[in-house]
């Protein structure tokens, strides 16, 4: 049995090749480096130790990632020289802590009318979740293109967030022999409140502790910041199912009248706020054809994708100086449609599907080169799409019925295609 993915950021313990006592390297990705001449970002990773065996690599794992910088030979306060083409070297440790408390509601309500050709069902839901992250973060960055500068800061982070959520359903049916029709109606309502509170510890030390947050913290009001926002979201939806002899239809769209609005406040005064409201619709048609011994089906589904409120806001996260984030408040709405073709015959399947979105929302990102920051936006790009192709086939099935001895063969493969237009890098000189 395969082992399982590690999570991202975690690190990874794999085995290496030939004779060996500890077989196994333990290794994880501290950081990234841009490559000059190629443009090219790629990993830097540090070799934490070798184990006999694939659980104790994870063990020194695990140990490793509570205290990065214990027992490594790259303190905070030791900077190994520049290499060749290096551009800034970053070294970071981060102890952080959650507390969550949460309160769920909900009710049901079924009836059923006309000896169960109609039925009239509802759901109510409430949540209240409060949770507060808080985070030691130091940072030391060496800028060599920058007459080989360094800065090096320690933060307290402190973020309390309070979600509210308040869900109704209602929902009716009917049926008429093998047909049947139905509405439903849905209200969703989402409150959030949520305050960044940023602080300079005045110390460095090359192993962060929690007593540090004990002395003198100071206000970094240009980053802490609260916001509020709420989301209300009306779902009109209508449903046919339809059944003629070999032959299936069913049927379905939702309208979704959505508003938003998200607003921002720095402790230094600055505000920004935006509200917007939007339609979106999600459609869908299945239509399928069925005998004793194979099916084929034709499906289609397409959904609108909003952009969120806070991705429309035009502030600037500058919170660490080398990767900073912003806002476009020029973001159009996305489509997304899939189309897939299906058939089926005593067990074998031939699956032919293909996606595409149009405006998809995703995210572009600046470099500049001399002083190694990036800026990161969401932008609308064009031409992302997928193409998927899945044969799960049994061969020498009627072989296999008269010599029982014999094994059925199963071939299995897939084939897919994506294209996606993606500015990954732009180069400011």
């Amino acid at each position: 049995m395969m082992p399982m993915k590690l999570g991202n950021g975690v690190g990874t313990v794999y085995k290496l090749s030939g004779k060996r006592r500890n077989p196994y390297i333990v290794r994880k990705t501290v950081g990234w480096e841009i490559d000059v001449e190629t443009g090219k970002c790629k990993q830097v990773c540090v070799t934490i130790g070798y184990a006999p065996t694939r659980a104790k690599g994870l063990e020194m794992l695990m140990e490793y990632n509570k205290n990065p910088y214990e027992g490594t030979n790259s303190p905070l306060h030791a900077f190994p020289n520049p290499g060749e083409g290096l551009i800034n070297q970053t070294e970071s440790h981060t102890l952080e802590r959650s507390e969550q408390q949460q309160l769920d509601w909900s009710g049901d309500f079924n009836r059923t009318f006309d000896n169960g050709r109609k039925t009239f069902s509802g759901r109510a839901n409430f949540q209240y979740n409060h949770s507060q992250n808080k985070q030691l973060n130091q940072f030391r960055t060496r800028y060599f293109l920058l007459d080989d500068s360094t800065e090096v800061w320690s933060r307290y982070i402190d973020t309390p967030v309070i979600t509210q959520t308040l869900n109704l359903l209602a929902d009716y049916t009917q049926f008429f022999g093998k047909h049947s029709w139905g509405i439903s109606y849905t209200f969703d309502y989402t409150h959030t409140q949520d305050k960044s509170n940023y602080y300079n510890t005045n110390k460095i030390s090359d192993t962060p502790l929690w007593e540090t947050v004990a002395n003198a913290l100071t206000p970094i009001d240009s980053l802490s910041q609260r916001g509020t926002g709420y989301t209300i979201v009306h779902t009109l939806a209508a449903k046919s199912d339809f059944q003629w002899s070999n032959w299936e239809l069913h049927t379905g769209i939702s309208l979704l009248p959505t508003y938003q609005h998200v607003e921002a406040e720095r402790e230094n005064g600055f505000r920004q706020d935006t509200s917007y409201t939007k339609v979106t619709f999600r459609p869908e048609v299945e239509l399928a054809y069925h005998t004793n011994q194979e099916e084929w089906q034709l499906s289609y589904f397409g959904q609108s994708l909003l952009p969120s409120a806070s991705q429309l806001l035009s502030l600037t996260d500058c919170s660490n100086p080398l990767y900073i984030r912003e806002g476009n408040p020029h973001l159009k709405q996305a489509y997304y449609h899939s189309v897939e073709l299906q058939y089926r015959k005593r067990g074998n399947r031939i699956r032919l599907n293909w996606n595409g979105t149009e405006n998809s929302i995703s995210e572009i990102t600046e470099y500049n080169p001399t002083t190694g920051v990036r800026r990161t936006r969401p932008e609308n790009i064009q031409g992302n799409w997928q193409l998927r192709v899945n044969v799960n086939w049994k061969i020498l099935d009627d072989f296999h019925k008269i010599f029982p001895f014999f094994l059925c063969y199963l071939v299995n493969f897939l084939i897919r295609i994506n294209f996606c237009k993606l500015y990954n890098y732009r180069y400011h000189f």
